[in-house]
């Protein structure tokens, strides 16, 4: 899914119906929307989703000066009950949990109207609150990719479990790519809004631009090991253009890496490792585009 996307409320410009034909020619397997501070849209998608027999996340971009946040899956339609211009951030959670979303996704945190941009100089309503699941990478903004990852890296090595979210934040679909950024997610059961937010929201997902990504050891998953005991992390990989480079980060550092030839599309990286202090994995894949 593309977890971020207008239709035509505010500034975007999208008519319902053609943010539906943009997310099914990308080839996505749910349809996504999140106006902002809007949910007069649920309906109209879930009407056109309901025909295509497609599932259906409806969202709300909750917007106020200081952070922007996607909430999913919201009971459909409800209209907000704050002020998101005068809400402070533990208001504006709580509105996201009363709507029913099981993810808060902080959008482009590094914008100038960003979450942790706005965090780093307490200029956010109440300060920190760290009751958000996912930190977005937004398609936009790739200058900020590498600060993201950083900022998640951190989180990490403070045992605060924040996973990646993505987003296009597409508003024109004449003019921008549904899809361009995805977030692919492992159900365990049959595909909808609430299976789709509690695999997210566990970690079972990944953001991609393009590569696939098959893990051995399922990504959000929990190794309990004994110190000193071996054990493998396995991906299958795969890119239209040509994989170039994979590189396996561990608290923050590169531990294993491996370059691709020009031809290889496919690949399967068996990585050994040896449990030792507490820790973390994540993977980063370059194809060639």
């Amino acid at each position: 899914a593309d977890t971020h996307h207008h239709a035509d409320q505010a500034e975007a410009v999208t008519p319902p119906a053609d943010l539906v034909r943009s997310q099914l020619a990308a080839g996505l397997d749910l349809l996504f929307v999140s106006d902002h501070d809007s949910t007069v849209n649920h309906r109209a998608v879930q009407q056109l989703a309901d025909r295509r027999a497609v599932p259906f996340i409806p969202s709300m971009e909750l917007s106020a000066s200081w952070g922007h946040f996607n909430a999913y899956p919201l009971r459909p339609g409800q209209p907000l009950q704050i002020d998101t211009d005068t809400a402070s951030v533990d208001q504006l959670f709580a509105e996201a949990r009363r709507q029913g979303a099981l993810v808060v996704q902080a959008n482009h945190p590094y914008n100038p109207y960003g979450y942790f941009s706005s965090l780093a100089r307490a200029e956010v309503p109440g300060g920190f609150n760290p009751q958000f699941e996912l930190i977005e990478i937004n398609a936009t903004e790739p200058e900020n990719d590498d600060q993201v990852l950083h900022a998640a890296w951190a989180l990490w090595n403070e045992r605060h479990r924040y996973y990646l979210g993505a987003g296009t934040d597409t508003h024109d679909v004449w003019m921008d790519e549904s899809g361009r950024v995805r977030l692919f997610a492992h159900l365990a059961g049959k595909p909808g809004a609430v299976a789709y937010a509690e695999a997210v929201s566990a970690g079972h997902a990944y953001v991609s631009f393009g590569p696939l990504l098959y893990p051995s050891v399922m990504f959000g998953s929990e190794l309990k090991l004994r110190s000193g005991e071996h054990f493998n992390l396995g991906f299958d990989l795969e890119s239209v253009s040509g994989l170039k480079q994979a590189r396996l980060i561990s608290r923050g550092e590169v531990v294993s890496t491996r370059s691709f030839t020009d031809e290889l599309h496919t690949a399967h990286w068996d990585i050994p490792q040896t449990a030792s202090v507490a820790g973390w994995y994540e993977l980063i894949v370059e194809d060639r585009l």
